[in-house]
């Protein structure tokens, strides 16, 4: 488990572009996947979520280094979730994840929702999260829909 304190989240900027677009690549490639459409997942995509208002974008940095993001459309999906394959494993998701999760509690939510990838539909489970259909593909990308309901 890496020592959390020294991982910083901070909201994502235009200039994190091309770090998020790699890191994104290089998770994908480790579940051997990759969509049929680039476009998901490009630059531009990138930009315009990051400057989206309904769209929340944040990274964690370890050392000045990105090393995972979450991202998630107003009110509560999860839509873009990677950390480096290198640090999966150590906290990092959780921690991710639990940053998010204190800003949602803060307000009336009572539900969040994800479009799981099958490969990490085990760590949502883990994050309390329960599946609500089988698995679906989009893009050559198998996912199963998940929510975790907020007490």
């Amino acid at each position: 488990m890496r020592d959390l304190n020294t991982i910083h989240i901070r909201q994502a900027e235009i200039a994190d572009v091309e770090n998020i677009a790699s890191c994104i690549a290089f998770a994908l490639n480790h579940f051997d996947e990759m969509p049929k459409s680039k476009s998901l997942f490009s630059k531009e995509a990138l930009v315009s979520h990051i400057n989206h208002q309904e769209i929340k974008y944040f990274v964690a940095e370890l050392k000045q280094s990105l090393v995972g993001m979450i991202a998630y459309k107003q009110p509560t999906h999860i839509f873009h979730f990677f950390v480096h394959p290198n640090l999966q494993f150590q906290g990092v998701g959780t921690h991710l994840f639990n940053y998010v999760l204190d800003q949602l509690t803060q307000t009336e939510i009572q539900q969040i929702t994800v479009n799981a990838h099958i490969g990490a539909v085990h760590f949502y489970k883990k994050l309390g999260f329960t599946s609500q259909n089988e698995v679906d593909i989009f893009e050559d990308l198998k996912f199963i829909r998940m929510k975790k309901m907020i007490e």
